[in-house]
Formats: C-alpha cells, structure tokens, sequence
C-alpha cells in the first residue's frame, strides 16, 4: 500500500512541479498580462497565475482559471493551451475530493489534445486521469491510462518518461497479482532506462520490482539474482534506506530457499544501517525476521522471545498493519508452544489467546480481514487444546463465516474493477466516435467555403459534386463505423463470455474446495463431540460417520486439484481413500492392497455414492476381515458396457456367516449400501469366495437419466 501511494505522488509531480510562489512572483505574472496583448501568452499567465492563488486563495486562483478557459475558447490556434488549462482545473478539482468534476475535464482535454494530436498534452492529461482512478483502487482504469502515457512517450520518442512509465506499469500489474505481466513491463522499463542512462538508483529499482514479481511467482532464483543486481547498485548510491529494505528483501528470498544463516546475514546487515538511521520500525521488523527463522529451526522459546521483543520496539505511530503482523506472529509461536507434544503449556495458550483477540481489534479496524480469519483460527485451536469445545466451536464458526466474506469481498471487487473499465472504456469510444464525425463534417464545409470563392458558375457544379461525394463517402463512412462498432462489441461480448466462463469454472473449484473445507469442519466437530462420548456404540456411530464424511471431503479435493472438474480418476481416489481408511484401524500397515480401474473416470453424481458405498465396504473389510493385521485387499472397477460398471471389492478374511443375506442384513452400513447401489439404477450382491466378495453393479449419470 505504502508503494502505491508513493507511486500517485510520483505521479503527481511529473508534469506539474509546484512552484513556490512568492508576492513578488505574482505581481511580476499581472504585470506580464498587462502589458501583453497576444492571446497566447494571457492563457499561459492566467494559467500560472490561478496556480499561484489557488493553495492560499482558491476564489481568485479559480478566477484566473476560468479567464484562461474562457480566452482559450475563444481564441484561434488555442487548443494546447486549453488542454493545459483543463488539466490544472482537473488536477484543482481532483486535490479537492471533486473526482467527477476532475474526469470531466480531463476527459474533453483528452479529446482536444487527440484531434490535434497534441502528445504531451495527451500524456498531461492521461497521466492526471490515472490519478484520480488511483485515489479510488481502481486499479484497471489506472492501468489503461498508464498506457495510453505509455504510448504518447513512445510517439514523442520520450526515452525517460517512457521507461517511468512501463515502470508505473509494473507496480501496478504487481498490486493486481499478475506478477507475469508485471515483469513483461519491469522488463521494457529496465532497457528503456539504460538506453535513457538512467541513474544507477533508478535502474536498481527497476532491479528490485523484477525480482519483487519473480519472488511472488515462486522463481526464487531469478529473484536472488536480480535482487543481488539491485543490492549492488544502492551500495553505490547515497540512499541508505533502500540499501537496507533490499537487503531485507535479500532476506527474505534466502529465506524461502531454505537458506537461513544467509538469511540472518542480510537481516544483521540491514539492522545495522536501521539502527544508524533511527528508523524504530524497521528495528522491530528485524526481530519478526529473525524470530521466523528461529521457528523455522523449531526453536519456538527463542523465537517467542525475538516476536516479543519486536513487539516492545514497535512504535506507537507505526503502521497498523505491521503492528498486526507483529502481534500474528506471537499469537502463533505461543499457539505451537502450548500445542507441542510433550503436554500442554496452558500459560502460552492464554497469552496466545490474548495476542489473538489484540490481532483480531486491530485487524477489523483496518478491514485486515486475512488477519482477522487467522486470529479465529488461532483462537480456536487455542479452546480446544484447552479442552473448552463450545468456545472451540464458536471460533470454528467464526473463521468458516470469515473465509467466506474474505472470497466474497474479493470477488465483489474484481466485478467493479472489470466493470468501471467497461465504463470508461466505452465513454472513451463514443468521445472519439463523435470527435472523427465532427473533424469529416468541419473538413467539408470548409472545402465549400473555399470553393465558393472561385467562379460562380463552376462552384456551383463542383459544390453538388463535392456535397454528393461527401454524402456518399459519410454514408459509407457511417456505415462502415457501424459494422466496426458492431464487430467491436460482439468481440467484447465474446471476451466476456470466454471471462465468465473462466470464472464460472474458477467459482466451481472453489465451490468444492469449500465444501471439501466445510466437511473437514464437520469432521473435526465430530472428533471434538466424540470426546465426550463413553458409549462405545455411540462412540463407534460418531466414527463411521466422520469416516463417510471424509470420503466425501475426498471427492470435492481431487475435483478441485484437476484440470477437469467434472470427472474423477477412480483408481486415484480408490488408493487414497484406502490409505485413509486403514489409518483409523492401527496395525493394518501390511495388509496388501490393490486398486485395478484403469483409465475409468466418473461424474461427481455418481463418484458421491459410490464412494460412500466403497467407504462403508473397506470400514467393514479393516473392522473385521483382518484380525491378524495381514491379509489382502482389492478393489477392480471395469466397465461392462457403455456406461454401466462392475465393481468387485474382495478381502481375504473369514467372511460373513454362512447364512448371511445382503438384502436380510440390518447393519445400517450395508443398508446404505443397498440403498445407494438402487440410487445409481445397479444392484448390491455377495459371496464367499476364499473371502468376503461384493459386487456391486451400476450406471453412470448419463445412463441413469436415459432410463428415467
């Protein structure tokens, strides 16, 4: 955040560097209106004469702005000097909260400064506009101003503010996360800066976002590699707090590698020029670093000690969000220190809770709301270590409904950002649209006008000419815009569609991997309910339950972790699903399994009950056929014909009793199984064959819908 808004005040002093004023300036500017005459040079003074008044006395510096906007409008060969005009009253505006009024004008001085193609009035302008979207995040708005500057520096052949420019770019494509894109620009950026011979700081910056981007992208070695390059160059240079933050960041990206003695080097080095510099929260950030990887190498007690003292160094004015991340990271150590497993550290896990409640304030009064969800979540591991379910639970509560307005808010804002480029976009056309019809229509008068002048008679013949061919060439003009316009639109509606597309199969993932989450929850409160159960029949109930909830947590996972959503490998879910289930039934680690169901791939309609079918089979097969701890165990799946599917679950136990009965047995597993086996159209059999063997006959989801 702290980039970004020194980004707009970079922004913001490009082009209109504010000068101080003092009386004897002012009284030379009225002096100059005076006594000059050209119409020109009075807008330019006006101009500098209502910046001048503005910051002490607004009435008289708007004054001299609208005598500007006034004679420039009404002046010949004046249009440049409109476009400044309109820039300073939008940038005027736009200091003083007006942002719509700002747009307004900052869009006619665009179209001015495009129909004279007018580039440094169109880089101005544009550049003002990206501004005044930064003040409001709207991140995409920005990024198309930037690149129409982008493209105005590029027609000027402006080497350096082209090279600014890109680099703008590039932090704002790192903001949106799209650290790819970022790079594209931090790239151009780079090579425009050297062949400007940019200062060596300048080209370390450019070092530091490409590193940034590769960093966050997980690239850790292209990261180090030009973050070394940047670390070099601010060596050289007289800012010491960007030597140190890179060395930081060096830190940071040594930690990542796993590399951390390298990693405290930098920090210690770091924390030297801080501390020479008297910068209190860099100072306290250096104990969170070091505390990480002190955690790390699993000594908690120290690094609980290095976030406390980070913690008693953090300035009272300091930047709230770091104050959180600072209190997170206590919260969490005391959390591990109290969980560990040789007993549990009821002293850490309150003060856990207590940093946890003092992240989470402060966290909901800065809308942090990532932190907020950890502070629930730490919370609630701290209650059940403790033993206190219900408070547990209510934490629980408290973090699913956390995760859910986290996902919620940040799609709510990507659908505003996606829709005010819409918006602004479309206005931009139809300004142009109406600017090109206007230049064609202005053109042929003018040519009638001319010819008007010449001989009458000839005129006369050449004016219905000219007016003849104007129409025709307007009608087909118009015509051919029309069907522009129309392909323009169906190629926006097309892009639209191919995005909601994406997003609906981006939605759809993450639908399953709420629900896969949500039925962990439920799994986990069946765990905490099963505490505080003595029946074993109960206890036995509560179990199978969580088991079928597990499998069918399993199924939502492997959907979500695939490229294709709507099917399920069985066979790779067959052989997760076993290890899972042998892990509730101790000393089954050398049963041998095996899983045959080559290439079959199944629906979630009907993935969700076969699972819970082949769930309760393999509790019964572990439960009873095994009591030895050896055995065998197979699974086959095969398809009989199209859509209809055999699966043989077979163990070599002893086997059920002689006179055994599927469709008699009253158990309620294999009552489930009758059940579902009729929900997928099949049936449920079994025999005894050197083992317990069931069959279960079904049809996929296509099939079973052809029948009803």
């Amino acid at each position: 955040m702290s980039r970004l808004l020194s980004f707009l005040l970079f922004l913001c002093s490009i082009f209109l560097s504010a000068r101080a004023q003092n009386h004897e300036d002012v009284d030379s500017l009225k002096t100059l209106l005076e006594q000059t005459a050209e119409d020109s040079v009075r807008v330019r003074l006006y101009g500098e004469l209502g910046g001048a008044y503005l910051p002490q006395e607004p009435d008289s510096g708007w004054r001299y702005l609208r005598n500007a906007r006034t004679l420039a409008q009404s002046g010949d060969g004046l249009p440049k000097g409109l476009v400044r005009i309109l820039a300073k009253m939008g940038e005027a505006w736009m200091r003083s909260g007006q942002i719509d009024s700002s747009r307004i004008a900052l869009r006619e001085g665009a179209r001015i400064a495009g129909s004279e193609n007018d580039q440094a009035g169109i880089m101005l302008v544009n550049s003002l506009l990206a501004q005044s979207f930064g003040r409001e995040m709207q991140l995409d708005s920005m990024i198309h101003y930037l690149k129409l500057t982008v493209a105005a520096a590029e027609a000027m052949e402006d080497v350096v503010r082209q090279g600014m420019f890109c680099s703008n770019l590039g932090v704002m494509y790192q903001y949106k996360g799209q650290f790819e894109k970022a790079n594209e620009y931090n790239f151009k950026a780079l090579e425009l800066k050297k062949k400007a011979g940019a200062s060596p700081m300048s080209i370390a910056d450019s070092y530091n976002n490409i590193a940034l981007s590769y960093q966050e992208l997980g690239k850790f070695e292209e990261a180090l590699e030009y973050e070394l390059q940047a670390y070099e160059q601010y060596a050289t240079g007289t800012d010491s707090a960007k030597f140190a933050q890179s060395g930081y960041m060096l830190g940071g990206i040594l930690f990542e590698m796993e590399l951390l003695d390298s990693a405290q080097v930098y920090y210690d080095r770091s924390l030297d020029i801080f501390q020479a510099l008297g910068n209190q929260q860099a100072i306290a950030l250096y104990h969170v670093y070091s505390g990480l990887i002190l955690q790390e190498r699993k000594d908690l007690e120290a690094a609980q000690s290095s976030f406390q003292t980070s913690l008693e160094l953090f300035p009272e004015n300091g930047s709230p969000r770091m104050r959180v991340f600072v209190l997170s990271n206590n919260a969490e150590v005391l959390l591990k220190l109290g969980e560990r497993s040789d007993g549990r550290d009821i002293s850490s896990l309150r003060k856990s809770m207590e940093f946890s409640r003092q992240t989470y304030e402060l966290a909901s009064q800065t809308a942090f709301t990532d932190q907020m969800r950890k502070a629930s979540n730490f919370l609630y591991r701290a209650y059940d270590a403790l033993g206190k379910h219900e408070q547990a639970m209510e934490y629980a509560k408290q973090y699913m409904l956390l995760n859910d307005s986290l996902y919620n808010e940040q799609k709510q804002k990507a659908v505003e950002e996606i829709q005010t480029k819409y918006e602004t976009e479309k206005k931009e056309a139809e300004i142009a649209f109406l600017d090109m019809e206007n230049t064609v229509k202005a053109e042929n008068l003018a040519q009638a006008e001319q010819l008007q002048k010449n001989q009458q008679l000839t005129i006369l013949v050449l004016a219905l000419g000219v007016v003849a061919t104007a129409l025709l060439l307007l009608w087909i003009y118009r015509i051919y815009i029309q069907k522009k316009k129309a392909n323009t639109e169906l190629e926006a509606k097309n892009d639209i569609i191919t995005q909601q597309n994406d997003e609906k199969e981006l939605l759809l993932k993450e639908i399953h991997h709420r629900v896969k989450n949500n039925l962990q929850v439920v799994s986990s409160l069946l765990d905490l309910q099963s505490m505080d159960l003595d029946n074993e029949e109960a206890l036995a109930a509560v179990t199978d339950g969580q088991n079928r909830v597990k499998a069918m947590a399993l199924i939502h996972e492997k959907l979500y972790q695939t490229q294709d959503i709507a099917s399920l490998d069985f066979a790779d879910y067959v052989s997760q699903l076993i290890k899972q289930t042998a892990a509730v039934f101790p000393g089954m680690s050398k049963v041998k399994q095996s899983v045959q169901a080559p290439d079959v791939q199944l629906d979630i309609d009907t993935a969700v009950p076969l699972g819970l079918i082949l769930s309760e089979l393999l509790t019964n097969a572990f439960k009873y056929a095994f009591p030895s701890g050896e055995g065998s165990l197979t699974v086959q799946l095969q398809e009989e014909a199209s859509g209809q599917y055999l699966m043989t679950v077979r163990d070599s136990g002893s086997g059920l009793p002689e006179d055994f009965e599927l469709k008699k047995a009253k158990s309620l597993g294999l009552k489930l199984v009758r059940r579902l086996s009729r929900q997928l159209y099949g049936s449920a059999t079994y025999v005894f064959d050197n083992g317990s063997c069931f069959s279960i006959r079904f049809k996929d989801t296509v099939h079973r819908k052809e029948v009803s």
